[in-house]
């Protein structure tokens, strides 16, 4: 059974946007955030690091203004049928995603992505299709860690010290938008010598 913590919250009215969104993520140990700490303080970057909320996005669901039981213990079920590999990853540098104005994602990111949060990806949406889960978006997953978004463009940012983090679990977390929160809904260990392409069948 998966490890829970948190209790669902309340429903919220509308305000343009949904009120939660849902996805899988891997969500780093101490050690790791600890190690993204020392590189935001290394960084020259005017902004809080947003420590609260670090997370390797894997796979989005839906964006909700009600989290129903029965739609959290599906996605659990899906998470329990997850049998997806451990993988490494090592994130060597700090850059800023996308272009025009307004704020923008500052990210840890890679040029050694390697297949295993694609592979995990995968395996997730398989899981998905078997609990009876509507398709969902299929884009190849792009291993980064948001720490903050600020305005503007730079230039890529080589850390002083690389960050090693071997993925051994993967959560169901639940963002309270606006507020800057999550919460964790199911938690899963990743194993070795998994086929994803294999997995489920």
């Amino acid at each position: 059974m998966p490890r829970r913590s948190g209790d669902l919250l309340e429903p919220m009215k509308p305000t343009g946007r949904s009120a939660y969104v849902l996805f899988f993520a891997a969500l780093p140990p101490p050690d790791i955030r600890a190690q993204i700490a020392v590189a935001w303080r290394r960084s020259d970057i005017d902004a809080r690091l947003r420590s609260n909320v670090l997370h390797l996005s894997i796979q989005g669901l839906v964006g909700v203004n009600d989290v129903p039981d029965d739609l959290v213990d599906g996605l659990n079920r899906a998470g329990e049928l997850t049998q997806g590999n451990s993988f490494d990853l090592c994130f060597d540098r700090v850059e800023v995603f996308g272009r025009g104005e307004g704020n923008r994602p500052v990210v840890l990111s890679t040029d050694r992505k390697g297949r295993g949060a694609n592979d995990l990806a995968i395996c997730i949406r398989r899981a998905l299709s078997r609990v009876g889960f509507p398709p969902v978006d299929t884009r190849k997953v792009e291993p980064h860690v948001t720490m903050a978004y600020v305005p503007g463009e730079r230039n890529s940012e080589k850390l002083f010290q690389p960050i090693h983090w071997r993925v051994t679990e993967f959560s169901l977390v639940q963002s309270v938008q606006g507020e800057g929160r999550h919460i964790v809904l199911g938690t899963w260990p990743l194993v070795d010598g998994v086929d994803p392409q294999g997995s489920l069948f």
